[in-house]
């Protein structure tokens, strides 16, 4: 959970079946939310089963660590169901940021198995991690953030050719 300074609140819920309904289940239970004290709006960012943009038809998995900034922006890794669409075991996951904008999905920032260039040398992405300390902690108690407040992400990157590390990515 994460409340910024203006007040906006970032969770992540699991969702229950009303009585007499048996929509929800265990594959689209999982879901992250902002809400907006000031405007009254409870938006929902992003809930497992649903597709996930920008990856030609897969949809979300399994949401993981999510961080959000003062500025309604909210990241997040998912694990995308393989086999529905164009994933496999080897792009199966990936980070999402949205914006805070009403009825616009997630833009999709970066996805396993996508190239990503370290000084002109062009690397497969094989492993992606959001500091998952990073929703616990809000930014504090020591851990850092996974989302400035101009929209930059930070990622630990696992590519091939035996590199890793921690990387800055601009929002898309």
């Amino acid at each position: 959970m994460f409340i910024g300074d203006d007040g906006v609140i970032c969770f992540h819920a699991f969702l229950k079946n009303a009585a007499g309904s048996f929509t929800v289940h265990s594959g689209n239970d999982g879901s992250i939310w902002s809400f907006d004290p000031g405007t009254g709006h409870l938006h929902l960012i992003a809930r497992e089963g649903d597709l996930a943009n920008s990856t030609d038809g897969a949809v979300y998995k399994t949401l993981g660590a999510f961080d959000c900034n003062s500025t309604q922006g909210v990241v997040f890794h998912s694990s995308l169901v393989t086999g529905i669409g164009a994933v496999t075991s080897t792009t199966n996951q990936g980070v999402w940021l949205d914006q805070g904008i009403p009825d616009v999905a997630p833009k999709l920032v970066l996805l396993e198995g996508d190239t990503f260039d370290i000084e002109g040398e062009a690397h497969t992405v094989t492993n992606i991690t959001l500091d998952a300390q990073s929703n616990a902690g809000g930014g504090t108690g020591g851990y850092g953030r996974a989302i400035n407040d101009t929209g930059e992400i930070l990622m630990k990157l696992s590519l091939n050719f035996n590199r890793s590390g921690l990387f800055k990515i601009s929002a898309p």
